[in-house]
């Protein structure tokens, strides 16, 4: 049987392109919506006094701090989806009042008009 061998240089050619295809196929990022980030927030308060009341101090401090962080990145989705909802509802004023004619005297108008010809 022939051995086969393989120079360096193909090896981390081919290594690159398998890498390269690998993270192709994965997918992309998940964006957790602000009531998920909630239930991060509260397991991670369960978890921390957890640890507290069995009296791992460092652990606590650890998931503590997790927590704490959490809740920022909770309330910073609560505040972007308010956001969102806010600029949706902006737009479909917007494009409701630009398609309205004579605004919301638009029926009158067409009766008075239909009466006078």
């Amino acid at each position: 049987m022939k051995d086969f061998k393989i120079g360096t240089k193909s090896l981390g050619t081919t290594l690159a392109v398998t890498a390269m295809l690998g993270s192709l196929a994965l997918p992309g990022v998940a964006h957790a919506s602000a009531k998920g980030r909630k239930n991060t927030t509260i397991g991670l308060g369960a978890a921390t006094a957890h640890q507290l009341l069995k009296g791992k101090t460092t652990n606590a401090v650890i998931l503590g701090a997790g927590t704490a962080y959490a809740y920022k990145r909770y309330k910073d989705a609560q505040a972007e989806e308010k956001r969102r909802s806010r600029t949706a509802a902006a737009r479909t004023t917007d494009y409701r009042a630009r398609n309205r004619i004579g605004g919301a005297s638009t029926s009158a108008a067409r009766t008075t008009r239909t009466t006078r010809t």
